[in-house]
C-alpha cells in the first residue's frame, strides 16, 4: 500500500461512524502509520467507536457523542440527507471546535481526517481521506459537489483509497477532472486477503450500513438464506454480549466478526452477500471471491459502483449474477 512515509509524528485521526466500512479500511491505514513509529490518537463515535477500541486497545480513542445521521428505511435518501442539512453543519461546527480545544493540549504535527469535513486546522497540516470528490444525485448533483469542495477547502491535502490508473475501483468517484487540492493515491485499503480454505459455505453474507438500512437489508438477507437452504453464514455487522447463535441448522450467526475470523468465514464461503459499499469492493478486491452486491435504495454512490462492478443491472438477491471484483474502467 502505498500509503506516503511519515514517520514519528503525533498524529489526530478521526474517522466517520457511518456503519463499519470506514473504520475497518481506515484502521488498515492507522496499522501502516504505527508500523512507520508515529504516534496516533483516534476520533470517532458509535459503533466505528466500538469496533477501533477493539482493534487498537492501547491507543488514546476520543468518543465524541455527536448526533448521528439517520438513514431513512425508504429510498429516498437524497432527500433525508437534504432535510438533515442542519445538522450535518452543525456537526462540522462541533468537530472544528473539538479540534481547536484539543489541539490546545494535545501537540499534533498532522491531521487525517476520514470524511470528517471539521477535522482540520490551520495551525497543522490536515489531509482529507475519502473516495468521495464527485458525488452522484439523482438532483442538484453540480450544486452538492460545490458544497463538498468549499467543505474540503479547509485541507491542505487529499488522499485517495484507490489507483490512479484508468483501471480502477471508485471510477468517476475518485477522479475528478479537476481536483481542487493535491490528491495523492494510496492504493485500496482492507484488512483481508485470499487465503485458500476449505469451503464450509454456500454464502457469507455481510450486513453493513448505518440504521434504518442496516436492519432492512439484514432481514431481506435471511429471507434469502432461508429459502436457499444452503450452510450459510451471516455477520450482523453489531455489537452483542451474545455474538454467536443460529437461526436454522443451515444458517450460523455473528453479531460480530473482524480482523482474522471475518477473513476465515469470508475465505470459507463460495460467494459472498453484501452492500455495494466502497469499502466492501476494496475487501472484496482482495478476497477474490464471488461477490452478490445490492445496493442501498437511493444511494446513487453504491448505486453508480453496482453498475461499475456488476454483470447485471439487477438489484435483488434472487436475480443478481455473482461477479470478482477487479480493477476496470466506468
Amino acid at each position: 500500500m502505498p500509503v506516503p512515509s511519515i514517520s514519528h509524528k503525533r498524529i489526530l485521526v478521526s474517522v466517520l461512524n457511518w456503519g463499519m466500512g470506514h473504520a475497518s479500511r481506515t484502521g488498515v491505514l492507522i496499522g501502516e502509520l504505527i508500523k512507520q513509529h508515529n504516534t496516533v490518537e483516534i476520533v470517532s463515535s458509535g459503533i466505528a467507536y466500538n469496533y477501533l477500541k477493539l482493534q487498537f486497545p492501547s491507543l488514546n480513542i476520543y468518543n465524541l457523542n455527536f448526533p448521528e445521521l439517520i438513514y431513512p428505511s425508504h429510498s429516498q435518501l437524497w432527500m433525508s440527507l437534504l432535510m438533515q442539512q442542519k445538522k450535518i453543519l452543525g456537526a462540522v461546527k462541533q468537530e472544528n471546535a473539538w479540534v481547536k480545544k484539543y489541539l490546545e493540549s494535545n501537540p499534533a504535527d498532522l491531521i487525517v481526517s476520514d470524511n470528517c469535513y471539521g477535522f482540520y486546522s490551520p495551525n497543522v497540516h490536515s489531509v482529507f481521506l475519502t473516495h468521495q470528490l464527485n458525488l452522484k444525485a439523482p438532483f442538484f448533483e453540480k450544486k452538492l459537489n460545490r458544497k463538498i469542495q468549499s467543505l474540503i477547502e479547509p485541507f491542505n491535502e487529499i488522499w485517495i483509497p484507490d489507483v490512479e490508473t484508468a483501471l480502477n475501483l471508485a471510477g468517476s468517484l475518485a477522479h475528478p477532472a479537476h481536483p481542487s487540492k493535491p490528491c495523492t493515491y494510496i492504493g485500496p485499503l482492507s484488512a483481508l486477503s485470499k487465503k485458500n480454505m476449505p469451503l464450509n459455505y454456500k454464502y457469507c453474507a455481510v450486513i453493513s450500513g448505518p440504521e434504518k438500512q442496516r436492519t432492512v437489508f439484514e432481514n431481506m438477507v435471511i429471507d434469502f438464506l432461508n429459502k436457499e437452504n444452503q450452510p450459510s453464514v451471516l455477520v450482523r455487522g453489531v455489537f452483542s454480549p451474545k455474538n454467536t447463535r443460529t437461526i436454522n441448522a443451515q444458517i450460523r450467526v455473528y453479531d460480530f466478526l473482524h480482523g482474522l475470523p471475518l477473513a476465515n468465514v469470508m475465505n470459507e464461503s463460495e460467494a459472498i452477500i453484501c452492500r455495494s459499499g466502497y469499502s466492501s469492493i476494496m475487501d472484496l478486491y482482495f478476497l477474490e471471491k464471488p461477490c452478490i452486491l445490492i445496493p442501498t435504495p437511493g444511494q446513487s454512490e453504491q448505486e453508480y459502483l453496482h453498475k461499475k462492478h456488476s454483470q447485471s443491472s439487477s438489484s435483488t438477491l434472487e436475480n443478481a449474477q455473482p461477479v470478482k471484483i477487479s480493477l476496470c474502467k466506468g
